[in-house]
């Protein structure tokens, strides 16, 4: 099991998780510019690409402790990793691949459902997969009581493939996928259901 200690929560520690990325795979700049690194700065969620290689939509499903319905939002604008990696991803770890065509384009389709706990919602870290399995993270006293005690603000989801990625990298989370929605607020309590729709057009390639 993989043991950090976390004094951040939220956006935070996705920044020094992003920071520590890009340190780590600067070497992979040099080549043919087709790098995981390289792929990870063209990864823009502010920019909507409908020609673009993957079309991603996320419906976030809020319920209270008793099972009632709080809200449902739809994302506004989503983003992934152009890279090899992402097509592994989509592949092998995200559901059964199914062919469909829409609007005269023919796609592949994954649907993926994920219910983060509370742990994960506060570091703002969602593992697809990861080789160390369930993060087993230590929470600083102060951070563990605003966990179970705050509401929580979510603006951004990510699907994050996780692992080591050898010699001179060490253990890395990769956010794959990230959509953004309107702002939502979880109680500890509640339990919110994520609910990825990923296409795939094969006629697009990364590299163009």
């Amino acid at each position: 099991m993989k043991k950090l200690t976390v004094l951040l929560f939220g956006a935070v520690m996705t920044v020094l998780l992003i920071g520590s990325i890009e340190t780590t795979f600067a070497d992979h700049l040099e080549g043919d510019g087709n790098s995981l690194l390289a792929a990870m700065q063209k990864a823009n969620i502010a920019v909507a690409l409908p020609d673009s290689k993957y079309q991603i939509h996320l419906q976030t499903v809020i319920r209270d402790e008793d099972g009632y319905l709080i809200q449902v939002s739809e994302s506004t604008s989503a983003a992934f990793v152009p890279h090899k990696l992402t097509d592994q991803v989509f592949d092998t770890l995200m559901g059964k691949v199914k062919p469909v065509t829409i609007d005269g384009i023919e796609y592949d389709k994954v649907t993926f459902t994920f219910i983060p706990d509370l742990q994960q919602r506060s570091m703002g870290l969602y593992p697809i997969w990861s080789e160390e399995g369930k993060f087993n993270v230590e929470f600083d006293e102060e951070s563990a009581r605003q966990m179970f005690e705050e509401k929580n603000n979510h603006a951004i989801f990510k699907i994050h493939y996780c692992k080591d990625f050898g010699e001179g990298h060490d253990f890395q989370c990769i956010p794959i996928f990230q959509s953004l929605l309107p702002m939502v607020t979880v109680e500890p309590s509640d339990e919110i259901t994520l609910q990825w729709t990923v296409l795939r057009n094969n006629d697009i390639d990364f590299t163009k």
